[in-house]
């Protein structure tokens, strides 16, 4: 994955758009497997029918899974209304603007990060 750096030519200080916008894509098709894989491990009726006690799913503990779930959802949220508070049009049209989408596209493989980290851990068997 290219970082912010790697995808901003330094010397003219202009963003690679087809670049930035595919790894925004990529980035946002994982944050939504990432998060859809997470959110049915928490709402699977045999977890809470057979195990209300339980306080983790594989080596994962729920509440960390429901914590991130929580910052997806906040910071996917925070991350929209960023972008819409654009000069009103649905295009990248400036440098700013395609900053912000590096900027996002960094946060969102972060929380993907995350998420596999979770979901790795939600495999393993309990000890």
């Amino acid at each position: 994955m290219k970082t912010h750096f790697e995808v901003i030519n330094s010397s003219s200080d202009e963003v690679n758009v087809d670049r930035a916008l595919k790894n925004w894509i990529k980035a946002v098709a994982t944050f939504h497997e990432c998060y859809s894989k997470l959110a049915a491990h928490m709402s699977q009726k045999e977890l809470h029918r057979h195990m209300p006690k339980f306080l983790y799913v594989g080596q994962c503990s729920k509440r960390q899974i429901t914590t991130l779930l929580k910052r997806m959802g906040s910071e996917l949220e925070r991350l929209i209304q960023d972008m819409d508070r654009g000069e009103g049009t649905n295009q990248l049209s400036t440098p700013m603007d395609f900053r912000k989408l590096v900027q996002h596209t960094c946060l969102l493989n972060r929380l993907n990060d995350q998420a596999r980290i979770r979901l790795h851990l939600i495999s393993q068997p309990a000890s």
